[in-house]
């Protein structure tokens, strides 16, 4: 199996980041159209990170089920076990909530760039949450 290339990978994440903002941004939107104006900022910011949590877990529900997201699809590639075979959930859940780091002040900002470099190095292209649940993202034959 060849592996995914950075590029691939790079545009199936920006897919369903738009997906995950747009779907984030409408959920925060129905609330104020519920709720209207006056609710407080940091209810918005629990409201809005509780969305992207339950969000992020459909990402990862998507590539145990199918081993893609919807960006994943469209590149034509999907997740795999490192040893090929189909991911399971536990590994799905791993993969996804290590991107969590990316999210955190200062540190986030390196744990995303060890993502990057990890990527760019490895001949099987594997960032931090790949090698935490022992998966690696191929092309599709």
């Amino acid at each position: 199996m060849q592996s995914a290339t950075f590029l691939q990978r790079l545009l199936a994440f920006l897919v369903d980041a738009t997906l995950l903002l747009l779907a984030q941004a409408l959920v925060l939107f129905v609330v104020l159209l519920v709720f209207g104006l006056d609710i407080p900022e940091a209810h918005l910011l629990a409201i809005g990170g509780l969305a992207g949590l339950v969000l992020d877990s459909g990402l990862a529900w998507q590539e145990a089920n199918g081993g893609g997201t919807f960006g994943k699809r469209l590149l034509k590639i999907r997740v795999v076990r490192a040893d090929g075979g189909n991911v399971g959930y536990r590994q799905a859940f791993i993969r996804n909530f290590a991107r969590l780091g990316w999210q955190v002040p200062t540190f986030g900002a390196l744990f995303l760039l060890a993502d990057a470099l990890l990527l760019l190095a490895q001949p099987r292209r594997q960032r931090i949450g790949d090698l935490l649940a022992e998966t690696r993202v191929v092309r599709v034959q």
